[in-house]
C-alpha cells in the first residue's frame, strides 16, 4: 500500500491524492459519464478557452474504436459496420457518445497488423467512421507524448489525474471498461456472435499490450490503483518493454 493523503484546499474543499513513489502524485477525482482513449496527453475540451485538462471519462486503448477492434478480432465473420453498430448502440444505451480521436496509436498499431485484425478491416472501420454514418464525439489531444507509466484504475465511481500536468501516463479505467465490454459482448451474442465477455476482455488486454510495446520508448512501469476498496491501494503490475 502506498501513501494516501488528504490535501486541504481553500473553503474547506478536500480531495485525496495517491503518491506513487518515484513517479507522481495523482489526484483522485470523480468518474464522469463518457468514453476516451488511454492517451496520456492533455485533452482540449473547449477550443474557445484553449485550456487542456485531464478528465474523468472511462478511458481504455483506442476508446470506442478500440472496443470495435477487439470485437472484430474475435469474430472474423462479423462485418465492420455491424461491429460499429453494436458498440455504438451499447455506448448510447449507457448515455455516452461513440468517441475517437485522430492519430490514435492504438488504431495505428492495429493498422500494422498487430491486433489480430486485417489492416483492410481496420481501414474499413476508419472509412466508415469518417463517412459520418454515426455521430462521433471527436476528442482532441494536445502536446507531445511523454507517458512515463501505465495506470490501471479499478473503480466505478472514481479515477485519477496527475496533479502536475507534466506527469503523463497512459490510463485505463479497467472496471468501467470491462462493464462496457461485457454488455457489448452480450449484445453481439444476441445477434449470433460467438464472442463472450471473458474473451472480449482478454482480447482487448492483448491488443493494448501490443500497443504499449509499440509505443513505449523504454521499460515502462505498470501500476494498478484500486479505488474500489475502503482505503485506496496501489500495486505494481510489472513493466512493459519496447519491442526490439
Amino acid at each position: 500500500m502506498r501513501e494516501i493523503e488528504i490535501i486541504k484546499r481553500p473553503k474547506s474543499h478536500h480531495f485525496q491524492k495517491v503518491t506513487i513513489d518515484g513517479f507522481a502524485d495523482l489526484g483522485i477525482t470523480p468518474a464522469i459519464k463518457g468514453v476516451g482513449c488511454m492517451d496520456g496527453r492533455l485533452k482540449l475540451t473547449n477550443p474557445d478557452i484553449k485550456r487542456p485538462i485531464y478528465s474523468g471519462e472511462a478511458r481504455w486503448g483506442g476508446g470506442s474504436p478500440g472496443a470495435v477492434g477487439a470485437l472484430l478480432a474475435l469474430d472474423k465473420k462479423l462485418p465492420v459496420k455491424h461491429a460499429i453498430k453494436i458498440v455504438n448502440e451499447q455506448t448510447k444505451k449507457e448515455g455516452k457518445e461513440f468517441t475517437a480521436h485522430k492519430h490514435c496509436g492504438h488504431v495505428r498499431t492495429a493498422l500494422n497488423g498487430e491486433h489480430d485484425i486485417s489492416p483492410e478491416k481496420v481501414n474499413n472501420m476508419i472509412s466508415y467512421l469518417k463517412d459520418g454514418k454515426i455521430k462521433i464525439k471527436k476528442d482532441k489531444y494536445v502536446g507531445d507524448h511523454g507517458e512515463k507509466a501505465i495506470i490501471n484504475v479499478f473503480s466505478r465511481t472514481n479515477t485519477v489525474t496527475p496533479l502536475d500536468p507534466d506527469d503523463q501516463f497512459f490510463r485505463q479505467d479497467i472496471t468501467r471498461r470491462n462493464d462496457h465490454l461485457t454488455e457489448v459482448a452480450k449484445k453481439a451474442q444476441s445477434l449470433g456472435s460467438p464472442v463472450t465477455p471473458e474473451k472480449l476482455v482478454k482480447k482487448i488486454d492483448e491488443q493494448v499490450m501490443n500497443t504499449f510495446r509499440a509505443l513505449v520508448k523504454e521499460k515502462t512501469p505498470i501500476y494498478n490503483i484500486h479505488l474500489d476498496r475502503p482505503v485506496p491501494v496501489v500495486e505494481s503490475g510489472g513493466f512493459v518493454a519496447p519491442r526490439r
